[in-house]
């Protein structure tokens, strides 16, 4: 793809997401023989955006919200409409269908992120992902940790 750059043995692809942003992407970043994917301000897991994922040894996730606690907060109407519509963010469960559905297509490693401070807490996001997973052989397998928001993350083993 000539959207891509490489630089030394790394190739980065970036791939459009579903944002109200201007230009928003995901990327996947490969040497060859491994390939990462970052991935935030989804909106929708679109068949794009899991086709660019597909295949990636570790992905940074957006877990961007729980739809109750988005609800019930201070956000006015629109806010909320927004960051629940297709060109909003992913919320917990839709990130948890996600993460089942690549993970079964060989992905084992994931990093959710870019949770809200004010609609999300990090304990929920693991744990609404974890039960939209459901099946306890994949939990067994999976590699799925939160990452801080103000913190350095632990380093996923590729």
């Amino acid at each position: 793809d000539d959207k891509g750059i490489e630089i030394g043995n790394l190739f980065i692809n970036p791939f459009d997401t579903y944002h109200d942003s201007k230009a928003s992407c995901g990327y996947t970043i490969e040497n060859g023989s491994k390939k990462i994917g970052v991935a935030t301000d989804l909106g929708k897991a679109t068949d794009d955006v899991f086709n660019a994922l597909k295949g990636s040894s570790a992905i940074l996730l957006e877990s961007n919200y729980d739809e109750t606690m988005l609800m019930m907060g201070g956000y006015p109407q629109f806010l909320k409409q927004r960051i629940k519509s297709d060109y909003g963010h992913l919320s917990n469960i839709e990130c948890g269908k996600l993460v089942k559905k690549l993970f079964e297509n060989g992905t084992e490693n994931f990093l959710l992120g870019h949770l809200s401070q004010e609609n999300n807490m990090p304990v929920l996001a693991l744990q609404t992902v974890k039960c939209e997973i459901s099946d306890k052989r994949i939990l067994e397998k999976i590699s799925l940790e939160v990452a801080g928001r103000d913190l350095i993350s632990t380093t996923i083993e590729v």
